[in-house]
């Protein structure tokens, strides 16, 4: 059966670009399917999922690299609530709501789940999250972490969470990385998935 180009070269056009929700898209950062970046089109900023230096303390040597090498700063604060909020609802705040939950889902298609890890009590219960720290400082030692959470059935937004500047190791904590969309460069992952879709555009408009 001969798909109609315009069917085609949407297809093609969505799986170059990634995912897509509201008005964010994800796109490769060092590998074919990655999807750890994700730019805001109503900013035009482009944010580093904190999943990719989750488990490392703030701006640790790890995240110092990835800043110099690509380009990246810290976010504040203002900037990741804003963006979690234009695009995922205005999530409710702890102890959350059903509503919460499809928004946390929404966000973790996103941004990934950092930990998807079980809470304690009669029985686990799953509780995955994912947070990044940001610029904004609260309290001497600390950055504030901003995510979402699901714990059961409902899920809310983590908001203005102090996290000590000196911890480490737990893997639901990331950093908040942004840049100017226009700053960052098309990795080769993402020139080859454009090739490919190039090649098959071509293929179906030969064929019709």
């Amino acid at each position: 059966m001969k798909i109609p180009l315009s069917i085609g070269a949407l297809a093609l056009f969505t799986s170059c670009a990634g995912l897509v929700h509201a008005g964010l898209v994800t796109s490769d950062f060092l590998s074919v399917g990655d999807n750890l970046l994700v730019t805001d089109t109503n900013t035009s900023l482009e944010f580093l999922s904190p999943f990719y230096t989750r488990g490392h303390a703030f701006d640790d040597a790890f995240v110092q690299n990835v800043i110099t090498t690509y380009g990246f700063a810290y976010a504040d604060e203002t900037t990741v609530l804003n963006m979690i909020n234009a695009n995922f609802g205005n999530p409710p705040l702890s102890p959350g709501d059903t509503t919460g939950f499809t928004d946390a889902q929404n966000f973790f298609n996103i941004f990934g789940i950092n930990d998807p890890t079980t809470c304690s009590g009669a029985a686990a219960i799953p509780c995955p999250r994912t947070q990044g720290l940001t610029s904004t400082v609260s309290s001497t030692g600390t950055h504030n972490a901003e995510g979402m959470i699901q714990f059961d059935t409902v899920g809310w937004l983590i908001e203005q969470n102090p996290w000590s500047d000196s911890e480490s190791g737990d893997l639901q904590m990331g950093s908040w990385l942004v840049r100017s969309a226009s700053a960052g460069t098309p990795e080769p992952a993402s020139f080859g998935l454009i090739a490919l879709g190039l090649g098959a555009i071509l293929g179906i408009r030969r064929r019709a």
